[in-house]
């Protein structure tokens, strides 16, 4: 997978736990860093609760083992959100993510 919009910015937990409106919503509005956040921030020593202090409660339905925040309506036609899965392993550590379309 190409990193398309999901790799234009490094990760910024300022600009990734700001407040938006419902417009905003509607935007790409962390797609930008997704891809740093998964490929270069998130580590393997990290706990659940590191995750939740850099990346703040999950947005989305969550799991013990998986966690989902908002990415933005990333796809260019206004229809899909996009989600960061965050998955944990049985010790409550980082496993990985991926960047999902719904």
């Amino acid at each position: 997978m190409s990193s398309g919009v999901f790799g234009t910015l490094p990760f910024d937990e300022r600009g990734w736990t700001a407040s938006i409106s419902n417009a905003e919503d509607a935007n790409c509005f962390r797609g930008g860093m997704a891809k740093d956040l998964r490929d270069n921030v998130l580590s393997s020593k990290m706990a659940k609760e590191e995750v939740i202090d850099l990346l703040g409660r999950p947005s989305g339905s969550f799991t013990k083992q998986e966690y989902q925040y908002l990415l933005g309506m990333c796809s260019g036609f206004g229809m899909d959100y996009d989600n960061l899965h965050v998955y944990f392993d049985e010790q409550g550590k980082f496993s990985h993510a991926k960047i999902m379309q719904h």
